[in-house]
């Protein structure tokens, strides 16, 4: 394997995120990153030139995970859980309270912006008296949806909902 070892809390980013962790292995005949010791994704919705040193503002998204696997040509992303996503919604005032998520396992593709948590998925937001339980939850960081094929309940304020499915 032709691979190279980064053992000073390696970071790497693209255009919308950065990856973190104590240390990371890079294959480079797999195009594939290997993030391990406390990985950490953050994800800004407006693209941000990689110049930009520290990129401007809190991310929306801060994911953390047991171990992170990047394809960056690719985009694609596999997070081993316990997964948990601290997300600030769009337009959200800086001292809000986050949304967070929790998941066994998270996939998805940077550069299409779409990721899936593995369920049992839990979420639940202080900020809207909001909470969603179900199994794998579908979202789009890009177009900001959400979608499930599975049974789910949540609430949201005195609104309560259970069904199969989430679109």
């Amino acid at each position: 394997d032709s691979l190279m070892r980064f053992d000073l809390v390696p970071q790497v980013r693209d255009g919308r995120n950065r990856l973190s962790s104590q240390k990371a292995t890079l294959f480079l005949d797999r195009d594939r990153l290997e993030l391990r010791g406390e990985p950490l994704l953050e994800h800004w919705s407006r693209p941000i030139p990689l110049r930009a040193s520290p990129p401007p503002g809190p991310p929306e998204i801060l994911g953390t995970a047991t171990t992170l696997d990047w394809m960056p040509g690719q985009g694609i992303l596999q997070g081993q859980g316990p997964i948990t996503v601290r997300r600030r919604p769009p337009g959200a005032p800086p001292q809000a309270p986050l949304q967070v998520l929790r998941a066994s396992r998270l996939e998805g593709n940077t550069l299409q912006q779409g990721y899936v948590l593995r369920g049992p998925v839990r979420m639940d937001d202080p900020g809207e008296n909001s909470w969603f339980r179900g199994g794998t939850l579908l979202f789009n960081t890009k177009d900001q949806w959400l979608t499930s094929l599975e049974a789910f309940e949540g609430q949201r304020g005195a609104l309560q909902v259970r069904g199969d499915q989430l679109r």
